[in-house]
């Protein structure tokens, strides 16, 4: 008997935030995965793998030409690639609410809601990458700014 696949919705995607700002900034750009794969320099299964997600690390030179094409920053792309949670966990660490913050500068992971890097005393920035639609808000933001839905590591505010 010849078993049926079935095609998972783009919403139950985990890309996680390097794959659904390169996923939204494609889009945006109206490239399809084969046309940035040539301008690129890689094939067009790479970028499927980058955007949904089974590709984590991308290299430096890679996000280089990336940003340069989608027109984006290389700082928010290593940021998004610092963010990208390690996979076969099961659930994603974002709907666990233990979401790590990656150093920018060492790639240490920190909690969530440090400031400062555990490993290098490095100032963390201030924003987070919305994984529904990859763009870049506050990171003690509770809802995207842009796609309105809630922010899974976010945490209510407590009061004074």
């Amino acid at each position: 008997m010849r078993r049926k696949l079935q095609k998972r919705a783009f919403r139950d995607i985990d890309r996680g935030a390097l794959g659904a700002m390169l996923f939204g900034a494609r889009k945006r750009k109206h490239l399809t995965q084969a046309e940035l794969a040539s301008r690129i320099d890689r094939d067009r299964p790479w970028v499927s793998d980058v955007e949904t997600g089974k590709i984590l690390h991308v290299p430096d030179n890679d996000l280089d030409a990336v940003a340069e094409i989608l027109g984006l920053e290389v700082a928010m792309l290593r940021r998004a690639r610092a963010q990208s949670a390690p996979r076969g966990t099961g659930a994603s660490p974002a709907a666990s609410g233990t979401v790590d913050r990656g150093c920018g500068t060492c790639g240490a992971s920190n909690p969530w809601d440090a400031r400062f890097c555990v490993n290098c005393g490095e100032r963390l920035p201030l924003e987070t990458v919305c994984e529904t639609c990859g763009r870049i808000i506050r990171a003690d933001s509770r809802f995207c700014a842009y796609c309105g839905e809630a922010v899974a590591s976010a945490t209510p505010a407590t009061q004074a």
